[in-house]
């Protein structure tokens, strides 16, 4: 009985610890710091409170992308564990600073494999005012990366912004949930058996 209860505890452990990676990492950026996210600025990246009287669009603080280098692009990204039908979400907001509104900006979902093309790409652009959500569901199982990423194409007269915030992830169980469950399960079937 002691070993059940000690295999069972070590896999409660692993299935949390296998839990904890289908969740974004500061994904509403209220930890000023970035931490969780990758930064390759080509212009600057910073969690702000506000910009320009566009305020966040939930919490205290969102993430602002600011392109810089001519053609160049500021980007942010994440890899997170997807389990098939789960959903990542979030928010944008395009801030065309550029007169010539060549600048870019995008949202895209990646299945992380050697060679791996985008799964999932949204021009966010296209969308020149208010928050609008972005959504991706996986189609099966493994790590996808999360990148936002915003550039000054043609010339770099005005340096345009992207805002980000409310990323997550939601749907199917967890699978370290219902291992937990069925762990439960099975060690309430020990104890009666061994009642009887």
């Amino acid at each position: 009985m002691r070993r059940i209860g000690m295999f069972a505890g070590a896999l409660a452990m692993a299935m949390l610890a296998t839990s904890a990676q289908a969740k974004v990492m500061n994904g509403s950026f209220e930890d000023t710091d970035l931490d969780g996210w990758q930064r390759k600025p080509g212009g600057l990246v910073s969690a702000v409170s506000s910009y320009d009287g566009i305020t966040p669009y939930s919490g205290d603080y969102m993430a602002k992308l600011v392109a810089g280098a001519h053609d160049v692009y500021t980007t942010i990204k994440q890899t997170v564990y997807l389990a098939a039908g789960q959903t990542v979400y979030g928010w944008a907001y395009f801030v065309a600073e550029d007169q010539s509104h060549n600048d870019q900006a995008y949202g895209q979902i990646t299945f992380v494999k050697t060679g791996a093309n985008a799964t999932w790409t949204t021009d966010v652009a296209s969308n020149v005012s208010g928050w609008h959500q972005f959504k991706f569901t996986a189609p099966g199982s493994g790590n996808y990366a999360i990148q936002a990423g915003v550039v000054n194409r043609g010339n770099s007269d005005g340096d345009s912004v992207l805002l980000i915030d409310a990323v997550g992830i939601k749907g199917v169980p967890e699978p370290a949930s219902l291992a937990l469950l069925g762990l439960g399960l099975v060690g309430l079937g020990a104890v009666r058996r061994r009642k009887a």
